[in-house]
């Protein structure tokens, strides 16, 4: 779910600013619910206690894009607010998944029990995407 990726890679191809100015508000508005509810809700109710590190990997992936969309539809000052609202989200999260930082890490939580579920390896491992990974 790389929204912003794609845009960007369509820009990449076409160069068509106005076209991903365009999208630039519905983006903002779809990277900050995905900041609210950080899981994938098919067939459920939003719910900001649930966590899935892969939706949380790929947001992560899709700020560093609205990043460099924001440098070139609107401002620096824009694209460094994105940017360190990546940051913020990645902080956040590294304690959702890792128990500890030499732990493996877990596809769920939960923010009231704080219950980590493993989940299935290989979408806990497109974390290792991020370059915030240390």
């Amino acid at each position: 779910s790389r929204k912003a990726q794609t845009a960007w890679q369509l820009f990449q191809l076409n160069k068509d600013t106005a076209s991903l100015a365009a999208v630039y508000a519905p983006l903002s508005r779809y990277l900050n619910w995905r900041w609210k509810y950080p899981y994938w809700i098919y067939y459920t109710q939003p719910d900001t206690t649930q966590k899935d590190a892969e939706f949380v990997f790929s947001a992560l992936v899709d700020l560093a894009y609205m990043r460099e969309i924001s440098r070139i539809v609107m401002n620096e000052d824009s694209a460094t607010a994105w940017e360190q609202k990546r940051i913020n989200f990645y902080e956040m999260a590294k304690p959702w998944f890792w128990a500890t930082p030499a732990a493996k890490p877990a596809q769920y939580y939960n923010s009231v029990t704080h219950v980590r579920s493993q989940g299935n390896v290989s979408w806990v491992t497109t974390g290792f995407y991020t370059d915030l990974l240390s």
